[in-house]
C-alpha cells in the first residue's frame, strides 16, 4: 500500500497496480446483447485477486426528445425481466461499431416515430462499472419532425408526452423508476435551468 506522505491517491495506486498484473480470462457466455468471463489477476507480489465477473456490452444511447411546447416524450412498455409496464425515454443498444449519433437517431424514429433536426450529446455515464463496461450516451433531441414508425417493437409501445414538471412528479412518486430515464429527466431540468440564468 502507498504511504499517506508524497504517494499516489489509493485508486491511482491500485489501477497502477492492476494494470501491471497478469489476466487470466476465462470466457463464460456469449449471447446477442452481453458477453461475460470471468478474470484473475496476480499481483506484481504474487498475491492473486480473483474472481471478478464481467459483462460486456455494446453500450446503449438514450433519447430526451423535447417538442415545441418543451414536453418530453417518453414511451410505456411492459418489460418482462422486471414483470413492470414502465414508462422511459426513448432508448436502444448501439450495434457493434456503432456510432452514437446515430443509434440515437434510429431508436428515436423506431420509439416515437420523430425524427430530429438538432441532436446533441449532453452526458455520458457508466451503467454499474463495478461489473458491466457499458457506457451510456445520452442526447437531446429537438426541432422534431413526424415520420413513419420502424421497428420491431412499435407495435407493443405506448407514447406519451409530458412537461418536465409532470415527469418530475412521476419520479417523486415512484411512478418513473428506470434510472437512465430519471438521469435524462435531470439533465433536462439542469438545461432549463441554465437557459433561464442565461448560461
Amino acid at each position: 500500500m502507498p504511504d499517506n506522505e508524497g504517494s499516489k491517491d489509493q485508486s491511482t495506486f491500485w489501477q497502477d497496480e492492476m494494470r501491471k498484473c497478469q489476466v487470466e480470462i476465462i470466457p463464460k457466455y456469449m449471447g446477442n446483447i452481453i458477453q461475460t468471463e470471468t478474470r484473475y489477476y496476480m499481483l506484481p507480489d504474487g498475491r492473486s485477486r480473483g474472481p471478478y465477473e464481467v459483462v460486456h456490452h455494446t453500450g446503449g444511447c438514450i433519447i430526451i426528445p423535447i417538442d415545441s411546447q418543451g414536453r418530453i416524450h417518453f414511451v410505456k412498455q411492459y418489460r418482462f425481466v422486471v414483470d413492470e409496464i414502465l414508462i422511459e425515454l426513448p432508448a436502444g443498444k448501439l450495434d457493434e461499431g456503432e456510432e452514437p449519433e446515430s443509434c440515437a437517431a434510429r431508436e428515436l424514429v423506431e420509439e416515437t416515430g420523430y425524427k430530429a433536426n438538432k441532436l446533441d450529446l449532453v452526458q455520458t455515464a457508466y451503467a454499474s462499472p463495478g461489473f458491466t463496461d457499458e457506457k451510456l450516451y445520452f442526447f437531446f433531441a429537438e426541432d422534431l419532425v413526424p415520420c413513419h414508425i420502424e421497428g420491431d417493437d412499435a407495435d407493443h409501445i405506448d407514447r406519451l408526452q409530458m412537461s418536465l414538471e409532470e415527469a418530475l412528479e412521476k419520479v417523486r412518486a415512484g411512478e418513473i423508476v428506470d434510472a437512465k430515464t430519471i438521469i435524462g429527466i435531470q439533465l433536462y431540468e439542469r438545461l432549463l435551468k441554465e437557459k433561464n440564468n442565461g448560461q
